[in-house]
C-alpha cells in the first residue's frame, strides 16, 4: 500500500511538474496582445523568446515607432518578436505556389501574374485591435525602420484570416536564409572595424559610403532582360541588404537599406526613405528609395545610391548632405516622402551646422566662394581661373546662363590641371569641364580615362568630339544638352566602345558614333 501511494505521489509530483513547464513554455512565449500587457518589449522577453543567439545589435531605429499609437506599437512588437526568431531559425519559411493570373500586393500596387509563382511567408500575427489598413501601414515602417531583417519585403499576406510577412523573392529555404544571415553577420563585424576607427560622425558616414561604394554595385533595369514586366515590379534579394552585403548587388532600395543599417550600427541614427520618382505627363515613372541621416543633431537627406551611380566623389565631395529642397532639385524625386502619415523630420541645411569640415575659403574680393574643397560659387565669364584650393567643382557651378570660353588654373593648385582650355584632374586622367562657350571641335587627349559628370553639358555650340581609345567610362549626364552634337569620332573598335562604362551620358539621339 505505502509503495502504492508513493509511486501516485510521484506521478502526481510528475505532472504537476510537467504542468508548470509547460505553463512556463507558454508565459515564455507569450506575445503581449494588450496595452494593458505592454506596448514595450524589452530586451529580456526578447531572449526569452529566440534562441541563446545574438547579432552584433538591434539594427533598427525607433524614429517612425515613437509615432505610432499604443495599439500600434503593440503590433509592431510581436512582427518584431517574431523576426527575430525566424531570424535565428525557430520556424521554417512557408511557401506556397500561386498560379497564373493571381494578384500580388506590392509597395506601389497590385500585379497580376503572367506565369505561376512561388511566394514565401513567416509568422502567425493576430491584428488584435487594429483593422487591416492600420497593420500595413505598421508593416511598412517596420520595414523602413529594421533593414536588419533582410529577408522581409514589408507586406503583409493575408489567407484563410490569418495573416503573415512576405518574404523577398530568393528566400524560399532556411538554408538559404542561414547562410545569408551568417554571412551578412561576418561582413557587418568586418565592416564596423574599419567604420569605428573613424574619429567623428562625418568620418564614418564617409567609410560607410566608402565601404559600399568600393564593394556593391547597381542592379538596374538592365539587369532584368530575362524578366516579365511582371517580375520587375516584384522585391528580390538585391532590395535589402542581403544583396549588397552577401552578393555585391542593390537595386535602389538595397543601397538605402544597407546604409541605414551600417549608420544603426555605427551609431548614427538614418532612415529609409521612400518618395515617388520623375513623372511625364502626369504618370509617375515609380518610387526611389534613398535615406536620411542625423549628424550633429541635425538631420540631411542622402542617396547612396545616386551618388554612386552619378559618380559623386569622397573627400572632395562632402556635399552630399542636403536639405530636402536641394536634394529634391539635384535628384529625380518628383514627389512627397511616402512615409505612411508619420512626420518626417525637418531638414533644412546644406552644410554642416557643427562638426568637423573641410575648409571653406571666400575670396576677400567676393570672386569665389570653396566649400568643403569644392568650388561652389565663381563670380565672371570668359575665362575661368580656378583658385589654388579647390579640389573639385560644384558640377552645376559652369552649367548656366553664362558663357566660359576657357578654364585655368592657378599654379599653386595641386588637385587639377587645364589643357587647351579644358580642365582636367592633376593626372590628366579626368576630363571635368568642356567650356560652354567652347569651339564646335573638340578631341579629348588620349590617356583620358573618364569623362565625369556634367562634363559638357549644355555646351550648345558643340558639333563635333573625338574621343581616344583610352577611354573607359562616361558618366551621368556628360554630353546632356548638347543639342548640336552631331558626330563622336572613337579612336576604337565598335567592341571597345560598347565596354565602356556608361550611365545615362544623355548622347543626342540624332548623334552618330564613328568607329576606327
Amino acid at each position: 500500500m505505502r509503495v502504492w501511494k508513493t509511486k501516485l505521489l510521484v506521478k502526481v509530483m510528475v505532472l504537476c511538474m510537467g504542468m508548470a513547464l509547460m505553463a512556463g513554455c507558454e508565459k515564455k512565449e507569450k506575445l503581449p496582445e494588450t496595452e494593458a500587457e505592454t506596448a514595450e518589449m524589452t530586451s529580456e522577453q526578447l531572449e526569452d523568446f529566440v534562441p541563446d543567439r545574438h547579432s552584433l545589435y538591434e539594427g533598427n531605429t525607433n524614429y517612425f515607432y515613437d509615432q505610432l499609437s499604443k495599439e500600434q506599437q503593440v503590433f509592431f512588437n510581436i512582427m518584431k518578436k517574431q523576426a527575430e526568431a525566424f531570424y535565428w531559425g525557430t520556424q521554417e519559411p512557408e511557401l506556397r505556389v500561386l498560379p497564373e493570373g493571381s494578384v500580388l500586393k506590392c509597395f506601389e500596387g497590385t500585379y497580376t501574374s503572367s506565369e505561376e509563382f512561388t511566394q514565401g511567408c513567416f509568422g502567425n500575427l493576430e491584428l488584435g485591435t487594429l483593422n487591416r489598413l492600420d497593420a500595413e501601414v505598421v508593416a511598412q515602417l517596420f520595414y523602413h525602420s529594421c533593414p536588419k531583417y533582410f529577408f522581409f519585403s514589408g507586406i503583409l499576406v493575408q489567407e484563410d484570416g490569418k495573416y503573415s510577412m512576405e518574404l523577398l523573392d530568393g528566400f524560399t529555404s532556411r538554408e538559404v536564409i542561414d547562410s545569408y544571415r551568417d554571412k551578412i553577420e561576418e561582413k557587418t563585424q568586418e565592416w564596423l572595424k574599419v567604420i569605428e576607427k573613424c574619429e567623428n560622425d562625418l568620418e564614418k558616414e564617409e567609410a560607410i559610403l566608402r565601404l559600399i561604394f568600393d564593394n556593391v554595385q547597381s542592379d538596374t533595369l538592365s539587369n532584368y532582360t530575362t524578366l516579365s514586366i511582371f517580375d520587375m515590379f516584384r522585391d528580390g534579394i538585391a532590395d535589402g541588404i542581403g544583396g549588397a552585403l552577401c552578393d555585391g548587388i542593390a537595386t535602389d532600395n538595397g543601397y538605402a537599406k544597407t546604409f541605414q543599417y551600417l549608420c544603426n550600427a555605427a551609431g548614427l541614427d538614418s532612415l529609409y526613405v521612400r518618395a515617388s520618382s520623375q513623372s511625364y505627363y502626369n504618370i509617375s515613372l515609380g518610387y526611389h528609395a534613398w535615406n536620411m541621416v542625423k549628424l550633429y543633431d541635425e538631420w540631411y537627406c542622402i542617396d547612396p545610391s545616386w551618388l554612386d551611380q552619378y559618380k559623386m566623389e569622397s573627400p572632395a565631395d562632402r556635399r552630399f548632405n542636403k536639405s530636402y529642397n536641394s536634394f529634391k532639385k539635384q535628384s529625380l524625386i518628383n514627389g512627397k516622402y511616402v512615409q505612411y502619415g508619420v512626420k518626417m523630420p525637418r531638414c533644412i541645411r546644406d552644410t554642416m551646422k557643427d562638426g568637423p569640415q573641410l575648409y571653406s575659403v571666400q575670396d576677400e574680393d567676393g570672386r569665389y566662394v570653396i566649400e568643403h574643397g569644392l568650388l561652389t560659387e565663381y563670380q565672371g565669364e570668359g575665362d575661368v581661373v580656378i583658385p589654388e584650393k579647390a579640389m573639385g567643382l560644384d558640377v552645376t557651378l559652369f552649367d548656366g546662363d553664362r558663357e566660359i570660353t576657357s578654364f585655368s588654373v592657378d599654379e599653386g593648385n595641386e588637385f587639377l590641371c587645364a589643357e587647351d582650355g579644358v580642365l582636367f584632374d592633376a593626372g590628366k586622367e579626368k576630363l571635368i569641364r568642356y567650356p560652354n562657350a567652347g569651339a564646335s571641335e573638340y578631341a579629348v587627349p588620349e590617356g583620358t580615362k573618364i569623362i565625369t559628370k556634367l562634363a559638357f553639358a549644355n555646351c550648345t555650340k558643340l558639333k563635333t568630339i573625338h574621343l581616344p581609345a583610352s577611354l573607359t567610362e562616361i558618366w551621368a549626364g556628360a554630353f546632356m544638352g548638347c543639342s548640336s552634337l552631331k558626330d563622336i569620332y572613337f579612336e576604337g573598335t565598335k567592341e571597345q566602345w560598347n565596354a565602356i562604362e556608361t550611365f545615362y551620358p544623355y548622347f543626342p539621339g540624332d548623334c552618330t558614333i564613328h568607329f576606327q
